[in-house]
């Protein structure tokens, strides 16, 4: 079925309505437990930084489109509280009037203007240099998620004519899709009210859980999830602490824009998109690396199929798993093939969210690992997200064992390895990384070529690791 028949088959949601109070979504509940385990570090943030030149936008503009876009979307209005061990979501019909706590004007150049703030710095590349360290600085300062706002904009002007815009949200009210939202309306203008707000989707959601709607679904991933094994991962530096901790950094590559072509090609040769390509190579790694030949990770949809939801700022992305099942006899072209398959697969059985699928299969899960899945590959290829600088890294905590995001920019493929520092030590990040590397460049090179000698490749960068580790 394809996205246009899934969204027009879809139950349509409700018109936005007075209601101001609600349960918080399904989604919600799991970050908000995430949240409480780690309150001194800002682990579920999502950011990202733009660059603007000559587009003749002024502060005024920004201002007055952040004040639009705030009366519009209601998820940048919405606070959160626990009534009798329940967590539920209010829309606040406005934001405390101080308006740097969620919106920041700052000057590169205290010669320029009456920012809310300005710097010493003269030199472009020092200005840059020091914009990029206070936007990073932003983002990571805290939010207060019953009191709110939890966004926060930030207008770094380098000169007359440029300047950085970052955009940051927690993540109880976004995702990777609303940071782009929002960095449009900020700057092109809000393309007007939602017509469907959030706490709309999340009663339709617990409504649709609670009626057995997502019966197709549920039986698609119970099948595919049939004696799978109970943990798939990376080999761990550390012992797992007794309680998770989201507490995480990231290692963030690029891949040679040559070979990023080479990628495309083979995609093209295949009739496979780059995305099957990139996920093969990834199951390749974690074959490699976890000594595993029934593996089960996972990726991210958009969830956002039901009709009125594609403009509005919210919670909606959600995690589909994925398996492969390496038999030996398998070729890259393949596996290319599997990965495409599931994809398709995670995207047409996307509607039921993961935690009513973890309810259903793994109702009592261990409090020391992600239950159904461990690790996660995250595709975001050219529509999802526009940045006008390298992508950075979006989130600063890690929910799973390994997560990598792969973006597209400008012709190249960005990897951010996503992972929590007490399972993890960065060296070993990095091997995970130049693995990955390796494998993609001989896939490309030799499509034809059998996953067990691109799996032995990765095993020697293990047993290498493996004998560091026992002279330490």
């Amino acid at each position: 079925m394809s996205s246009t028949q899934r969204a027009a088959a879809a139950q349509r949601l409700p018109a936005a309505g007075p209601a101001t109070r609600s349960r918080a979504g399904i989604a919600q509940e799991r970050f908000w437990w995430l949240e409480q385990t780690n309150t001194t570090e800002a682990s579920l943030h999502l950011s990202g930084l733009l660059r603007f030149c000559g587009t003749g936008l002024t502060e005024e503009h920004v201002a007055a489109n952040v004040a639009q876009m705030v009366a519009e979307q209601p998820a940048l209005r919405t606070v959160f509280e626990e009534v009798d061990g329940e967590l539920w979501q209010v829309v606040l019909p406005g934001l405390p009037p101080d308006v740097a706590e969620h919106l920041h004007i700052v000057h590169m150049d205290s010669s320029v203007g009456t920012g809310t703030d300005s710097s010493t710095s003269t030199s472009t590349d020092d200005r840059m240099a020091e914009a990029v360290e206070i936007a990073r600085r932003l983002a990571h300062d805290p939010f207060d998620l019953r009191r709110g706002p939890l966004f926060r904009i930030a207008m770094l002007v380098l000169d007359p004519d440029e300047f950085l815009l970052l955009v940051t949200a927690h993540h109880l009210i976004s995702d990777g899709f609303s940071i782009s939202l929002m960095g449009h309306a900020a700057t092109l203008g809000s393309p007007g009210p939602v017509q469907v707000t959030y706490l709309d989707h999340a009663e339709a959601q617990r409504a649709r859980v609670a009626a057995g709607d997502y019966e197709r679904e549920l039986t698609h991933w119970k099948e595919l999830l049939r004696d799978a094994p109970p943990i798939t991962t990376f080999p761990l530096d550390h012992p797992r602490p007794a309680v998770w901790s989201p507490i995480g950094a990231n290692l963030t590559d690029e891949v040679d824009p040559a070979l990023a072509q080479r990628v495309r090609s083979l995609a093209a040769r295949q009739r496979r998109s780059p995305g099957a390509v990139l996920v093969a190579c990834y199951l390749i790694v974690l074959a490699g690396w976890s000594g595993q030949r029934d593996l089960i990770t996972a990726t991210s949809t958009l969830g956002r199929s039901v009709e009125g939801t594609t403009g509005v700022v919210g919670l909606f992305r959600n995690f589909a798993p994925l398996r492969w099942t390496d038999t030996g006899e398998w070729r890259f072209t393949d596996l290319m093939e599997h990965a495409q398959r599931s994809l398709y697969d995670a995207s047409d059985h996307s509607e039921l969210p993961v935690a009513a699928l973890i309810a259903e299969l793994e109702p009592d899960p261990p409090p020391d690992r992600s239950p159904l899945f461990q690790t996660l590959v995250n595709l975001l290829l050219v529509e999802d997200i526009d940045y006008c600088l390298p992508p950075p890294a979006r989130m600063t905590g890690c929910s799973l064992d390994m997560m990598l995001h792969i973006e597209e920019w400008l012709g190249t493929y960005y990897l951010t390895w996503l992972y929590p520092t007490t399972l993890l030590e960065p060296d070993s990040v990095a091997m995970f990384n130049a693995s990955f590397h390796t494998v993609l460049r001989q896939a490309v090179a030799t499509p034809q070529i059998s996953t067990e000698q691109l799996v032995d490749l990765v095993r020697d960068a293990a047993r290498v690791r493996d004998r560091e580790v026992q002279r330490s």
